[in-house]
């Protein structure tokens, strides 16, 4: 059986240490191994491995709807869904975009 949330913290705060904790433990540190030097290229990993290749980056659980990253044992596992996923996509998505030029 996979993990609920924990009890004692509410929903969205138990959502948000999920967060930070995958965001130390799994993405950091994968993003770290992508941006290594290589081939005399600065940042030149993310060019000539895939991500899959790299051991930081390995745990694929890690991008899995539901997942987080276990400090303890330093991989991730999958929580139940309960309402929170569905609020917390729908009222707080992260949008990544490159600012655009206004025509004038």
């Amino acid at each position: 059986t996979t993990p609920a949330y924990d009890g004692a913290l509410a929903p969205y705060a138990q959502r948000l240490r999920d967060l930070d904790s995958f965001v130390r433990g799994y993405y950091d540190t994968c993003t770290r191994a992508l941006m290594a030097e290589d081939l005399g290229v600065s940042e030149g990993t993310l060019l000539t491995t895939h991500y899959s290749q790299l051991e930081a980056c390995t745990d694929i659980m890690c991008t899995m709807p539901n997942s987080y990253y276990d400090e303890a044992t330093g991989f991730c596992g999958l929580r139940r869904e309960d309402q929170t996923g569905g609020f917390v996509r729908d009222y707080c998505p992260l949008i990544l975009a490159i600012p655009q030029p206004q025509d004038s």
